[in-house]
């Protein structure tokens, strides 16, 4: 099942996902990647609870194929407009730093914060342990780090208020791939802005459990001492590489997703729904990879005679 559909607000989901894993009986989760376009299927777990993401699986040599998509894929996603949510038009690294009045002598460590009720915030923070211990966190490193460094904060797409962080920037109004331009360092829980960070070369700092969370990829920072010192962090960048090839090349799979924005029952809460996945290349778990040709629109028509067995039941259905 859908992690979303699985895990949103309901004590028995949670009991029946942790009841399979107990009992090893099979499962899959189903949930959309970090990626672009990228979706998975998991059946060792999920986010920061997979072994999926373990070493051994994404820790070895990359061939020659797999390195030459990998750039590929770095490229265009740093050229498309295209993100996971909806945002703010692109104005390129000098315009932004303009905007925001950030010197270009100063170094940015870029904060997007997630949403509270997220799965992986209620379930994986982790060391920092909720939403506003982070924001407390960001404050405190805003006000002890040195004077080189300005702290952007960024509100998630879908969220309707932002938290008051003194010492910090707003870019709510600001394309995330703008601020990754901009960005020295990521800090943050777990989102999968993480793995977007690591696409542009920025180190990441993650607060929380996060299913990149690996050694020499990315570092946990929960304490003011912990931050302060990643700051001066470095990641390894041949295993960011060998990470993020094994998510392209190997464990996601990839489709053009339909999406619509809709409140939920109370109306005060914002979701992304996916009405639609036109897959292009599906990587399922214990079968082999399948590619299909991506379109636009399906090769035969609605009108096509092939469907006049169905025309009563379209008619019934609009």
């Amino acid at each position: 099942r859908r992690s979303s559909d699985l895990f949103p607000s309901h004590d028995n989901s949670i009991t029946l996902y942790q009841h399979c894993r107990k009992f090893n009986i099979p499962y899959i989760i189903v949930e959309r990647g970090a990626l672009r376009d990228s979706i998975f299927f998991d059946p060792n777990g999920f986010n920061a609870d997979s072994i999926s993401y373990d070493a051994k699986y994404w820790d070895k040599p990359i061939s020659e194929e797999h390195y030459s998509n990998l750039i590929k894929y770095i490229s265009d996603e740093r050229l498309l407009d295209d993100s996971l949510e909806q945002q703010s038009k692109r104005l390129g690294a000098d315009k932004t730093k303009h905007n925001l009045n950030i010197p270009q002598n100063k170094k940015v460590l870029f904060v997007p914060l997630q949403r509270p009720s997220d799965t992986v915030i209620q379930y994986y923070s982790g060391r920092i342990g909720n939403f506003d211990n982070f924001t407390k966190l960001v404050a405190d490193v805003a006000d002890k780090t040195s004077s080189e460094w300005v702290v952007v904060v960024k509100r998630h797409p879908l969220e309707v208020e932002t938290p008051e962080i003194p010492g910090t920037i707003n870019a709510d109004n600001v394309n995330v791939k703008d601020l990754l331009d901009i960005a020295d360092k990521t800090l943050l829980i777990n989102s999968g802005v993480g793995v977007l960070s690591l696409l542009w070369g920025v180190e990441v700092l993650h607060a929380g459990q996060a299913f990149y969370g690996q050694d020499g990829v990315s570092k946990n920072c929960s304490t003011l001492d912990e931050v302060l010192e990643g700051l001066n962090w470095k990641h390894n960048s041949e295993k960011v590489s060998r990470f993020l090839s094994y998510l392209i090349n190997d464990f996601y799979s990839f489709g053009k997703f339909t999406t619509r924005v809709v409140p939920l029952a109370n109306k005060e809460v914002l979701i992304s729904a996916t009405t639609h996945i036109n897959f292009y290349q599906i990587r399922l778990p214990f079968y082999r990879n399948i590619n299909l040709p991506y379109r636009d629109k399906a090769d035969i028509s609605f009108e096509s005679p092939l469907f006049d067995r169905y025309k009563g039941v379209r008619r019934t259905i609009s």
